[in-house]
């Protein structure tokens, strides 16, 4: 539970560092600007994720031995610099290339030589994750943040604009690459990185490492084709709504990342170790996953335009409806995860792959249909559709593995409750928006209890929890 509870912290804090400084972007600067640093962030991740992928692998095989970490630290971070630096230079003359503004050329370039040390940071994230010090990790990224968020605030505060926002981001980054790199080594012990270094070792482990390296580009390109599908069909500022609504999306989805950091290197030793526990702790995630995301969408549905216009301000009443829709993405995308963590466990990366293949293939049919009649709307539909034939096609090979113990009644009481959710939030709709969302949280909450969707393991813990606190 406290691991748990420090991942989920540990999410917070880095995806909060991104949308604070696009809500900042998008109340002070407009949707244009806000527009242009979501247009510029999609190029990063895109790019990034050719190298994110080694994170899982790092965390994977560190679990597995951790006497090995050392030699996999030094050899990965070599990899992470390298792959870095060649995808700046590649992102610079896709820019260059493209039919954008020769300003907005110029700071996606900028904000993409962040790729390095954001690599490096995430090097000694998955190392501190690995060995389970994500309280550590969770103290690194919130001092990052504090330096990213307060360099953009005096940035916009002075009246310097998207630049300096993206200069500050940049320096914090490479503070935060130096802390993570310290406190790694540190914690596995690492005197000497010359002597770790093996270019023999690295090449050896290109042929593990390269499904890896396909998964996180699929996965990240599923995510972001349609921001870079919206600039070239309808601009800046139709990016901007749309990013309004994937910001607050972003958001939601810290919980079953922060999920995949506590659970992951549990599964993977389960997996070899002791293969007939990965299948209650699967249905155990699922559960809990599905009786956070239901009630959440159910929610967001209703209250949408309330929403958006206390988080933004006004100017953005055409992402309402963009959020009413793409919010229904949250079930498949919590579902995909321990699908995913389930098939890596067991070396299924290569498996992973085409099913993100798969549905990369019907993401970019769906927005070249949807995006250019419907702009935002079709990229939200789109974004829909696409989680859920990721989320369903994984889900039918991960079947042979977890037979057992699917928690059947939870799931259909999670489905009523969450329904009474939808109808107590809609019944209040009209009223102070507090209202709606506490009226629509005690209805789930009372309707679960009552159909007996709480999961027993969740109810013993609390009793315990309780128990403490009467002592105290």
């Amino acid at each position: 539970m406290r691991d748990t509870l420090l991942a989920f912290l540990l999410n917070i804090v880095n995806r909060a560092t991104t949308a604070v400084l696009f809500i900042l972007l998008a109340r002070l600067a407009g949707p244009d600007e806000a527009g242009i640093y979501t247009l510029g962030l999609s190029y990063v991740l895109i790019a990034g994720a050719l190298a994110t992928g080694l994170d899982d692998l790092l965390i994977r095989e560190t679990s597995r031995d951790p006497d090995q970490a050392p030699k996999w630290t030094v050899n990965v971070s070599v990899l992470r610099v390298a792959l870095s630096l060649a995808l700046w230079l590649a992102v610079a003359a896709v820019v260059t290339g493209a039919r954008y503004t020769p300003r907005t050329s110029q700071l996606i370039v900028l904000l993409a030589s962040s790729l390095v040390p954001e690599g490096l940071c995430s090097v000694g994230s998955a190392v501190l994750i690995a060995r389970r010090r994500i309280g550590l990790a969770t103290v690194l990224a919130a001092l990052v943040a504090a330096a990213k968020v307060g360099g953009g605030l005096a940035a916009l505060f002075f009246g310097s604009g998207l630049p300096a926002v993206i200069l500050a981001s940049i320096v914090g980054s490479w503070l935060g690459s130096g802390l993570y790199l310290l406190a790694a080594g540190r914690e596995i012990r690492l005197t000497d990185p010359v002597r770790q270094l093996d270019p023999g070792f690295s090449l050896l482990q290109l042929r593990v490492i390269s499904p890896f390296l396909m998964i996180g580009l699929l996965s990240t390109l599923e995510y972001q084709l349609d921001i870079l599908f919206l600039s070239v069909f309808k601009g800046e500022t139709e990016v901007g709504w749309y990013s309004s609504t994937t910001t607050f999306l972003w958001a939601l989805w810290m919980v079953p990342v922060a999920y995949r950091m506590v659970y992951f290197p549990v599964m993977a030793r389960y997996a070899r170790e002791s293969p007939d526990r990965v299948a209650p702790l699967y249905w155990q995630s699922i559960h809990y996953l599905a009786a956070l995301a239901v009630p959440v969408a159910a929610g967001t549905v209703v209250l949408a335009p309330e929403i958006i216009r206390l988080v933004y301000g006004e100017g953005y009443e055409p992402s309402a409806v963009m959020l009413a829709i793409i919010v229904w993405a949250l079930p498949f995308v919590y579902a995909a995860v321990p699908n995913t963590r389930i098939l890596l466990a067991f070396d299924g990366q290569e498996k992973v792959s085409r099913f993100l293949i798969i549905t990369l293939a019907v993401n970019v049919v769906a927005n070249l249909t949807l995006i250019p009649a419907f702009g935002g709307v079709g990229a939200a539909t789109a974004r829909v559709l696409s989680s859920a034939v990721f989320g369903l096609t994984s889900w039918l090979r991960v079947r042979p593995l977890i037979r057992t113990g699917a928690p059947t009644r939870g799931l259909l009481s999670v489905a009523v409750a969450g329904a009474a959710c939808g109808a107590a939030a809609w019944v209040l709709r009209h009223q102070p928006l507090a209202l709606p969302v506490l009226g629509g949280a005690l209805a789930y909450a009372v309707v679960l209890g009552a159909t007996g969707g709480v999961p027993p393991e969740a109810v013993r813990a609390i009793q315990q929890q309780l128990k403490g606190w009467i002592r105290v």
